[in-house]
Formats: C-alpha cells, structure tokens, sequence
C-alpha cells in the first residue's frame, strides 16, 4: 500500500498539471474557419452585358472593402442562380446575401425578412443597376454589408471597370451587325 501510495501521488500530480497546462493551452488557441462571403446573383437575362466581367468586379470590390472595414480578409463568392432560388438560399441562410443586376427587383426577393440595397453605376452606356439583398435577422451583419456594398459599388475602380464592361459590350455589339 505504501507503495502505491508513494507511486500514485506523483503520477496523480503529473496528470493534474498536464490537464491544467491542455485548459490553460486550450484557451489561448483558437480555431477559426476560412469561409467566403457567399452572394447569389440574379441577372437580367433580357440584356446580354459581359455578366462574368460585372460579377468578378462586384466580387472583387466588395471584398476590398470588407477588409477596409477591418474584417478578416473575405473572398466574395458570386454564385450564379434565378431569383426564387436565391431567395430560398437567403431565408434559409445557405447564402449571406443576393445581388441582383438588372432595373427590377424581381418579385421573389421582395419580402418583409429581406432589405434591399441599389446602386446605379455612374460611368459607361446603359447605366447598370444592382440591388443587393439581405437579411434582417442579423443587424450587425447587415450594417457591415450595406456599408461595404455601398463602398464597393462607389469606388472608382468597380464603376471604371463597369464602365469598360458597357464598351466591350457596345463593340461587340456593333461588331456583330
């Protein structure tokens, strides 16, 4: 017995202090997910602009911006859909947000659960208009994306490439008559 007694205490003690150090350890590391900013898009399908070049710059231009408002370095991921999907994907929270290019707001993301946001291009024949959609469930959220969007669809590279994106499209437009 004495034995164990005089074998256990050291080897209780030195458990005790490796659990101790694994909480103290446990409480100074984090673990943080890389995750993108999903937003589906909806377009006009009537106007047959360079959609790819309007999405990249709307994508790259708001994750600028994210990360000007001292967020963590978020890539934008624009995913491509038709407005009663990218409504369902809203409510249910598979994506943060929708951005409509095009004059209307098509009738599936007007709701009372959503907000919506417009911005008109200043630069560049047909001006182009965005919606941007969001939630109302999460305002911090919400505050922190319409102040990004707001700065993203303002900033001077995002209207010069929309901009070039209505030239390329009037050149080949001509182009193919």
């Amino acid at each position: 017995m004495k034995t164990f007694l005089c074998l256990g205490f050291p080897l209780i003690g030195l458990l005790a202090s490796v659990v101790t150090a694994a909480a103290v350890d446990e409480s100074v590391a984090r673990v943080t997910t890389s995750r993108s900013l999903q937003v589906a898009c909806v377009r006009d399908v009537s106007d047959d602009a360079p959609w790819y070049i309007l999405q990249q710059a709307f994508s790259t231009s708001m994750s600028a911006c994210l990360a000007s408002e001292d967020m963590i370095a978020m890539p934008v991921r624009i995913l491509p859909t038709d407005a009663w999907d990218a409504a369902d994907s809203l409510l249910k929270g598979d994506c943060d947000a929708v951005l409509v290019i095009g004059e209307s707001l098509p009738s599936a993301l007007r709701n009372d659960n959503f907000t919506t946001l417009r911005a008109v291009s200043q630069i560049g024949t047909p001006v182009r208009v965005f919606h941007f959609v969001l939630r109302n469930s999460d305002p911090s959220m919400q505050a922190t994306l319409a102040a990004a969007f707001e700065k993203a669809t303002s900033s001077a590279s995002f209207q010069d490439t929309i901009g070039r994106a209505s030239a390329v499209h009037i050149v080949a437009s001509n182009f193919s008559r």
